[in-house]
């Protein structure tokens, strides 16, 4: 048996005549696209906390988008600039409301209450801040409301500084 070449030559050389019997060679067979059988990492679960509250927060929010036209743009811009120079609430004022809103429906008047007391020549209210008015038009029967505590419906004419007088009564 000493004349059989031997299984596996470890001293055996190519240039020799006479080849092994079987050659023993290592090859790589793995590739990085196969998945390993088993993989087991252990990783800081405050980095999947971290990257969970990102995704949370980016997903977070209103979007909100319109689109303006020049000249809705241009017509905005003069809206503007004339509500806050006060231009756009005298237009407003003396144009619009009248427009919108029926006069008879606005109503100037308002209700004043005070004492009544006569001078030689003028009848005057005086309300408890103080402040006289004296009475345009007063009814004939101003007489019973002299010296009492009244509550009078009128227009005050601010040029003036008369209370044109459309009811009276005593308040109790």
């Amino acid at each position: 048996m000493a004349d059989t070449p031997p299984l596996y030559n470890h001293n055996s050389n190519p240039d020799e005549n006479h080849s092994p019997f079987a050659k023993v060679s290592q090859t790589n067979t793995y590739k990085k696209d196969d998945p390993p059988l088993i993989d087991l990492k252990i990783t800081n679960p405050v980095t999947y906390l971290k990257k969970w509250w990102k995704i949370i927060l980016s997903r977070e929010g209103i979007n909100i988008s319109f689109r303006i036209r020049p000249l809705t743009a241009i017509l905005m811009t003069i809206s503007i600039v004339s509500i806050f120079t006060g231009i756009g609430l005298t237009v407003t004022k003396f144009y619009f409301l009248p427009l919108i809103v029926p006069s008879n429906l606005v109503s100037t008047e308002s209700f004043y209450s005070g004492t009544v007391y006569k001078t030689q020549n003028q009848i005057y209210l005086m309300t408890s801040s103080e402040k006289v008015y004296p009475l345009k038009k007063p009814p004939p029967n101003i007489a019973q409301f002299f010296n009492q505590k009244v509550v009078i419906k009128g227009k005050l004419d601010k040029n003036t500084n008369t209370l044109e007088v459309k009811q009276i009564e005593i308040l109790q």
